[in-house]
């Protein structure tokens, strides 16, 4: 019997604006054999985007997007979040998926890799790169 892994993909938002901007939004609940998930925080965020907040509700409502709470009882987490936020000059959203991965173990989608590849390769958080999620988009649209 094989286990299911309980490791989810959090998006950060330019991932979502992407595959909005692609028409192919719907395909990020198919392409990626993992679970993904969206922090409030990063919800937040979407929710700003003028003239894209009906599309984000139809995301949550059709369940091609889950949203999660960022855990801010989590001492280790929030510590890791406002560290990021300080010291990096990072969004809400990034210090978010990235605090939340290190400590969870989870896998980022964003195709900000300025912002994300040094603190993820140094802390071990793996991420989802634009390619890796255009190789994917490929293989789902054919």
């Amino acid at each position: 019997m094989t286990k299911k892994s309980s490791r989810i993909i959090l998006i950060d938002s330019d991932v979502v604006s992407h595959f909005l901007r692609a028409g192919k939004i719907t395909a990020l609940s198919t392409i990626f054999k993992t679970p993904i998930k969206i922090l409030d925080v990063v919800y937040c965020e979407l929710e700003k985007w003028k003239g894209k907040q009906q599309e984000i509700e139809n995301l949550i409502e059709f369940k091609i997007l889950e949203i999660i709470p960022f855990p801010q009882t989590n001492t280790e987490i929030s510590k890791e979040f406002f560290w990021i936020k300080k010291s990096r000059y990072y969004g809400d959203g990034e210090a978010a998926c990235m605090s939340y991965a290190k400590h969870t173990k989870n896998v980022i989608a964003s195709n900000n890799l300025k912002d994300t590849k040094n603190y993820c390769d140094l802390h071990n958080v793996d991420y989802l790169t634009d390619q890796e999620q255009l190789l994917c988009l490929r293989k789902y649209c054919g």
